[in-house]
């Protein structure tokens, strides 16, 4: 998608060349159908599609548990959610808009709402999209040749000035265009939504450092992997003194650890 200045007019990345920035992560419908994988998925019998943010490095994989639910459930669609840390956490939030299910970005939700608590004191807007969802097959078949709508991001943007001089912006210049995957939810009547831990399967990266980087990351995969061995029976003591992490191909909840050495996992 061609990306724009605050005064509406199209950026060049170089002369004679529009700067274009990617369609966002609605556009893997798309993708899938002009890539053939859509049609070679249904030919070896593929049911499910498993959608995550690859930023989540807590992620579940096909999460047998998650699969498991939404088949029971009866649904064509459902996603994993946690519950907010507080109301101005930059997540969107899955609730129901006009009777249908929807993901509501945090930036086009009003403060008002966003902050709006129930007779216990919590949010009533809490299930925080993580963006990890289970769709149907058949469901995406239907859906994808539906326009979905465009959402604008306010970016920092590289791109040629009026005089040929290439601007290297510090702070948000301009526009860019996007198609968000959750749209597609407003086309069912209704969805699956499970509520997960949010120390268990929740670690964005997304920043540098600080809040969501790297090092935030890394402590709540260690935090967790250390609470898994410990339930499985390892030394304390030698827990506190190392950084142990627990290698996928070992475990996947925690399990088959009981009876392991720390050269095993």
């Amino acid at each position: 998608m061609p990306a724009v200045g605050e005064d509406g007019k199209i950026l060049l990345s170089d002369k004679g060349r529009i700067v274009m920035s990617s369609n966002g992560n609605g556009g893997c419908f798309l993708a899938l159908k002009e890539s053939g994988a859509l049609e070679d998925m249904k030919s070896k019998g593929v049911e499910w599609l498993f959608i995550y943010g690859i930023d989540n490095a807590l992620v579940r994989v096909a999460d047998p548990l998650f699969i498991g639910f939404t088949i029971c459930s009866k649904q064509l669609a459902a996603s994993k959610v946690v519950e907010k840390k507080y109301a101005e956490e930059k997540v969107g939030v899955l609730c129901y808009k006009n009777n249908k299910p929807a993901i509501v970005e945090y930036s086009e939700m009003q403060n008002i709402i966003a902050s709006e608590v129930d007779s216990e004191g919590k949010l009533v807007y809490s299930n925080a999209n993580i963006l990890n969802h289970l769709l149907n097959i058949r469901f995406i078949e239907k859906i994808i040749e539906e326009p979905l709508p465009l959402h604008v991001a306010h970016k920092k943007i590289e791109h040629l000035d009026s005089t040929g001089r290439m601007v290297v912006p510090t702070e948000p210049n301009g526009y860019k265009f996007e198609y968000f995957l959750f749209d597609i939810f407003e086309k069912l009547s209704d969805m699956a939504a499970l509520e997960v831990e949010r120390e268990e399967e929740f670690a964005p990266v997304k920043n540098k450092e600080g809040e969501d980087s790297p090092e935030t990351a890394k402590e709540l995969i260690l935090n967790l992997h250390k609470k898994w061995l410990t339930n499985a029976g390892f030394n304390k003591e030698e827990l506190e003194k190392n950084q142990i992490e627990v290698s996928p191909l070992t475990s996947y909840y925690g399990d088959n650890l009981s009876g392991k050495n720390i050269n095993e996992i």
